[in-house]
């Protein structure tokens, strides 16, 4: 059965396939399935560096219908999800929030997403910051993150502004993390102003 599992999976991934009534019976067949989660966890790790700007909208949707939309946990992909936040196919405003809508939905007890996020931040990399930044995109109903976990990313940040002289490439990015810091009344704020006035 992993085989036939495989096979069906990266069909889907990687051809036009209309989701219809047919292929959602499969699906619904198929996730019962011992082996499927697993199977999906492999195909999304081997295909992290095939995945493109046009293909990752299909890998996301693929993942929402069977995480979300039949309310199966995957733990195993968390990582990969992780790991795909900071991938150059999901440096815009629409694919971070999905994919941190499911690792929400699959993370290990007690692991906080943002806290593992920005733990992953790279301050010395202008793309990683961005991807960093991105990940606040609508955000800011999400009111539970810990103001710790924010000014430890926004360090990071002003960490990169310092080194490269208030660099304003990150200005229109932040726009999100300042009116989080600006919501817990956070005194980084004015530090971040400092810069962006020079």
């Amino acid at each position: 059965m992993p085989i036939i599992t495989k096979k069906f999976i990266e069909t889907t991934l990687q051809n036009q396939i209309d989701f219809d009534d047919n292929f959602m019976g499969r699906l619904e067949e198929l996730v019962t399935e011992p082996d499927f989660i697993d199977e999906v966890a492999s195909v999304y790790r081997e295909h992290l560096n095939k995945i493109t700007k046009d293909s990752i909208f299909k890998y996301i949707h693929f993942l929402d219908m069977i995480i979300i939309g039949m309310d199966t946990v995957i733990p195993q992909i968390y990582n990969t999800l992780l790991i795909m936040l900071f991938k150059p196919y999901s440096r815009n405003v629409s694919i971070p929030y999905r994919i941190i809508n499911l690792m929400q939905a699959v993370r290990p007890e007690g692991h906080s997403v943002y806290k593992d996020i920005f733990k992953k931040v790279d301050a010395s990399d202008l793309n990683s910051l961005k991807s960093g930044l991105f990940a606040l995109y609508g955000t800011l109903e999400v009111k539970d993150i810990p103001i710790s976990i924010l000014e430890d990313f926004a360090n990071k940040v002003l960490q990169f502004l310092k080194a490269n002289s208030g660099r304003s490439v990150l200005k229109k990015e932040s726009r999100d993390l300042l009116a989080l810091l600006e919501l817990h009344n956070s005194n980084l704020l004015n530090r971040f102003n400092d810069y962006w006035q020079k």
